[in-house]
């Protein structure tokens, strides 16, 4: 599954990559990262990926589970049916009980409802009146499946009855938000409504939004509520359909409802999503931003359209991405557009084509607001409020570029210099870190959960023997071939790595415990890549040090990788030398004896400081009385 499995690929599709030598680089999707920290490798065997910020990394697998909050089981399924490859089900383990549902019951469960869904609309007669809606709202077939809307249907329990009669999990499909509670009893949550999955960006359903088919009904639009796997905050409709053109375009159109996600898309606009009944939040600008360099929010001519583009803007304003405003004609909506045909579609193309961008939209609000001002004290209030506006949405985290215009703007609406304006800006002070990583402990990662790569990184050798270890390793983890290859041990002499280390030599516990799982290898003929490392090491906590190890090795190497064995050579070289300095000082050491004078043995120390200059180390080794006799 995993050789079927293109990382490049499966990343991709969530995240916007950049090819950058042999490897793919794009923004990590699991922090707030606002230049591309996150490298693709796919070149080194077995792929992996690796955020050299946050220090996330892994395989396929790791991803998946990773960035969709999936068990290993949910993650090897998906992969599975990604790759087209069916997986065995062995017997399940018990669980806490029989009622209790899982992330992957609630998953089944919207997987269920959705079919549902579509067969009650393609129903004669029960389906009627919701393709009547359809058709009336401009919908095609084409439209209907691609998006895989349904229809609920008049019966109050014609889920439920269904899910009763195949003996499903009741609690799963209640905790879904797909049945609701009914005095002692369930009934359906959705009822005679045109159904709209909502789905991650798998494609999978994990809510739904429902649109009244008869108008006396309300509210108009009804949303799952939220639930283990759906929480709107960290949801687009229609992104599952919409990543690969907003990457394509590189843009994508943000509007405020599926309805009109579902128009924009059946006219063409493949690059538009929409929020789910809620302002749009930090997750959400997390999500495009990932994918694009330019977003447009397109928000009704309204005054709670131009509301919910002032929140808008505040919610990009420090991310690192070209956000402009578009707002539509007064009392027109995209849906209301794209229905005019030829002629709509082009007013909305025009609109968007003059989308104004974030910081001009917000300084224009803030002209009618300025216009309003009485007497210069009312003209200097107004200026602090925007000032601290502009502090809370991070004008200080923003690079100087993106404040130019800004402090030019102002500084002309007020007749005052740029400088006199930022003063005007406070500063906000950093708040106090909960948590600091410590850089020498890669695998602790700060919970109460014992992590068995503490207790390596308790061992850790000096300064010097760690980095001289780390260098050696860091090239094999780079180029794992080099594994099997031989090494210059001086004077021309070559040896095979595995006789001129044994793992005893690495005095790093950190380091010995990769080089052995690397030996290990090596012994059995085998080059261990990345991914075989991690897994190797996984027990003792080591994998994130392997991928940081990788990256150093990439550091030291270059593009170049016909340099890695020259680099390897240097850094055994370097190796040696140091554990000859540290044995040479331990003998002088012991011929000093315990009261730290020399002993009568005068040749002694001469032969010593002649080895140590041998080896290019300089540093008197002799007491200063043994040197001045």
């Amino acid at each position: 599954m995993l050789a079927a499995t293109d990382l490049v690929s499966l990343i991709g599709e969530h995240v916007t990559l950049r090819k950058k030598g042999r490897e793919h680089v794009g923004l990590c999707p699991f922090h707030d990262d606002r230049s591309p920290s996150m490298h693709v490798v796919s070149h080194k065997g077995t792929p992996f990926f690796k955020c050299f910020a946050c220090g996330e990394s892994g395989g396929a697998i790791d991803f998946v589970m990773k960035y969709h909050k999936m068990d290993f089981r949910e993650a090897l399924r998906l992969l599975a049916d990604r790759a087209g490859i069916e997986l065995t089900q062995r017997a399940q383990p018990e669980t806490a009980g029989p009622d209790a549902p899982t992330r992957g019951d609630l998953m089944q469960a919207n997987a269920f409802a959705e079919q549902f869904f579509r067969n009650v609309l393609a129903h004669p007669q029960a389906g009627a009146a919701a393709r009547q809606v359809a058709s009336k709202r401009g919908l095609d077939q084409t439209t209907i499946e691609t998006f895989g809307i349904g229809a609920a249907p008049t019966d109050w329990e014609g889920l439920l009855k269904l899910v009763r009669k195949r003996g499903y999990n009741q609690r799963a499909y209640h905790e879904a938000g797909l049945l609701k509670e009914r005095g002692s009893g369930l009934r359906d949550a959705f009822v005679n409504r045109l159904m709209f999955p909502i789905c991650d960006q798998m494609g999978r359903p994990i809510a739904f939004g429902g649109r009244v088919i008869d108008p006396e009904d309300q509210p108009k639009y009804l949303n799952s509520a939220e639930s283990a796997v759906f929480q709107k905050s960290r949801t687009l409709y229609g992104l599952h359909l919409a990543q690969r053109a907003i990457q394509q375009h590189n843009l994508a159109i943000v509007c405020e409802g599926y309805m009109d996600v579902v128009a924009l898309h059946q006219a063409g606009f493949t690059h538009a999503v929409a929020t789910l009944g809620t302002a749009l939040s930090e997750d959400h600008a997390r999500l495009l931003t990932r994918l694009c360099d330019r977003v447009v929010l397109l928000f009704d001519g309204d005054e709670a359209g131009q509301k919910a583009a002032d929140r808008a803007v505040e919610v990009f304003f420090s991310h690192p991405v070209d956000v402009r405003i578009a707002i539509l004609p007064q009392g027109q909506d995209p849906d209301d557009l794209v229905r005019q045909g030829d002629a709509g579609r082009a007013v909305l193309q025009q609109v968007i084509d003059g989308a104004v961008e974030a910081l001009t939209f917000l300084i224009d609000r803030f002209r009618v607001v300025l216009a309003r001002a009485e007497g210069g004290a009312g003209r200097q209030k107004r200026l602090e409020e925007f000032g601290q506006r502009l502090a809370d949405l991070g004008y200080w985290s923003m690079s100087g570029v993106r404040k130019g215009p800004v402090l030019l703007t102002l500084a002309h609406l007020f007749r005052v210099p740029a400088d006199e304006v930022e003063k005007h800006v406070p500063r906000r002070r950093a708040r106090p870190a909960t948590h600091v990583e410590s850089k020498s402990a890669p695998g602790d990662n700060g919970s109460t959960t014992h992590d068995p790569a503490a207790d390596l990184f308790a061992e850790r050798a000096p300064r010097a023997r760690r980095v001289a270890e780390e260098d050696v390793l860091s090239v094999l983890v780079f180029q794992p071939e080099l594994a099997l290859s031989t090494v210059d041990v001086g004077d021309g002499h070559l040896l095979p790595l595995c006789e001129a280390f044994q793992p005893q030599a690495f005095q790093d516990a950190p380091c010995r415990t990769v080089f052995e799982a690397i030996f290990e290898h090596a012994e059995s003929g085998v080059a261990p890549d990345v991914a075989g490392l991690q897994a190797h090491l996984a027990g003792a906590g080591l994998e994130r040090y392997v991928t940081d190890l990788y990256a150093r090795g990439r550091d030291l190497c270059g593009d170049d990788e016909s340099r890695a064995h020259a680099r390897l050579n240097a850094a055994v070289r370097g190796l040696d030398q140091l554990r000859d300095r540290e044995t040479l000082r331990r003998r002088a050491e012991a011929l000093r004896g315990s009261s730290g004078e020399p002993t009568a043995d005068v040749p002694a120390f001469v032969r010593l400081l002649e080895e140590r200059r041998a080896i290019g180390d300089d540093r008197a080794v002799l007491p200063r009385s043994v040197r001045s006799g």
